[in-house]
């Protein structure tokens, strides 16, 4: 402890002979100046966001320079010149502090270096181009078709398939499907497909176009990887244009079909009591003839009906729409009531069988014993179809009718 105080007191005195703490002192007032010029300056010049940082670690390593240079030169009237004079120290611990105060710069710059190096290097790999892509697994976002008919006059079927195959592909558990409005903002897309779906989170997207010849159509639908932008699938559909929404539909199922085959580990949500796209798409298009009440339609969706079936032979709401179905010839076609009842109730049975509380079925069960006078009955089997689902509409409708023709039209609205 003896050896270490004079040497101490003699850096001290030394320094002070050196004048290194005014040189320093003066140093840090200027830094402190410039600080404080910098800080008003960013804003208005509209610096870049790395230069203050720079200059704040150019004049940090500025201290031990400003140190050095004051131990080893003077600022004397006549300029610059070496520190003169009688050391207090030795020359071995004058080497010894100045080896000291380099090292002490040398070591500071390195330490900002590592610190910066490893930030840029962080900030560069969470740069968007460089992420690793973290969209969740199997999720999709599903694109406007592009209408490239001649005419341009294909703009709303081409919406509709899309709108269809965004719908279908929702229902499949396991699957995350970028919302409409926020996938429909690309329609007729600037962007490179990878940018889409970095800016939709998703790892796939479906695109297509429509093209129309005379009464033909030919539909494209390609699926591409957004991490590499290649392409997973890709399918073309040509189709006479005789009914557009039945196009629509079954296009649709067939490219949902495809796409969740595309994927794996995935588990379809019940679509109407089916885990069969094609079969719940067969079982919509069979509805939108149905609906339109001609005798033709009707046999039209009597084949919808059992195709859906071929493709699920457990589908319930298909067995009672075929049962419904053949009410409705006895009321716009040329079939009995009683030949449609004897067609219609093994439909309803076998329906009941699979899903005892269908409400499909009872809906059906409810207008064949409308349509063979059974009134009661009607009203019951319609009463219990709302029950189960209040939003099927061919129940209310008939239910209402069954109540109608009995006056009580004020019961309905109780």
């Amino acid at each position: 402890m003896t050896d270490q105080h004079p040497l101490m007191t003699g850096t001290l005195a030394e320094l002070t002979r050196r004048k290194v703490p005014r040189a320093v002192g003066a140093y840090a007032v200027t830094v402190f100046v410039l600080l404080q010029l910098m800080d008003a300056a960013v804003d208005p010049l509209r610096l870049p966001d790395w230069l203050p940082t720079l200059i704040v670690i150019v004049l940090i390593l500025g201290f031990p320079l400003v140190f050095l240079l004051a131990w080893q030169f003077d600022l004397t009237p006549q300029g610059i010149r070496r520190a003169s004079g009688t050391s207090v120290l030795s020359r071995t611990q004058n080497a010894t502090l100045f080896s000291l105060s380099l090292l002490a710069m040398l070591g500071l710059g390195y330490t900002f270096y590592i610190y910066y190096a490893g930030a840029l290097e962080l900030e560069v790999s969470a740069a968007p181009e460089n992420r690793q892509f973290m969209a969740p697994e199997n999720s999709i976002a599903v694109l406007p078709f592009t209408d490239l008919s001649a005419e341009g006059d294909q703009a709303y079927f081409s919406d509709g398939v899309a709108e269809e195959i965004l719908n279908l592909l929702a229902q499949v558990e396991g699957l995350h499907v970028a919302a409409r409005t926020s996938s429909f903002t690309f329609r007729n897309p600037q962007h490179d497909i990878r940018e889409i779906g970095r800016l939709l989170n998703v790892r796939a997207v479906l695109e297509g176009s429509i093209r129309s010849s005379g009464n033909r159509i030919r539909l494209t639908a390609q699926l591409i990887n957004v991490e590499d932008g290649f392409h997973i699938w890709s399918q073309s559909y040509d189709r006479e244009m005789d009914d557009l929404f039945a196009i629509q539909d079954e296009v649709a199922s067939h490219i949902a079909q495809a796409l969740v085959e595309s994927f794996a580990g995935l588990e379809q949500k019940s679509v109407g009591q089916t885990d069969n796209l094609a079969a719940a798409n067969a079982y919509r298009t069979g509805r939108l003839h149905w609906w339109r009440r001609t005798p033709a339609e009707l046999e039209k969706a009597l084949g919808f009906f059992a195709e859906a079936l071929e493709h699920d032979a457990a589908y319930a709401p298909a067995y009672a729409a075929l049962a419904d179905t053949w009410m409705l010839l006895s009321q716009y076609g040329n079939v009995t009531p009683v030949k449609a009842a004897a067609k219609a109730q093994p439909m309803i049975e076998k329906a009941l069988a699979i899903d005892p509380e269908s409400a499909e079925a009872f809906a059906s069960l409810g207008l064949t014993r409308w349509q063979i006078g059974q009134k009661d009955a009607a009203e019951s089997a319609l009463r219990q179809s709302v029950e189960l689902n209040e939003d099927y509409i061919p129940a209310q409708l008939w239910l209402a009718g069954v109540l109608g023709e009995q006056g009580r039209y004020p019961e309905e609205h109780q």
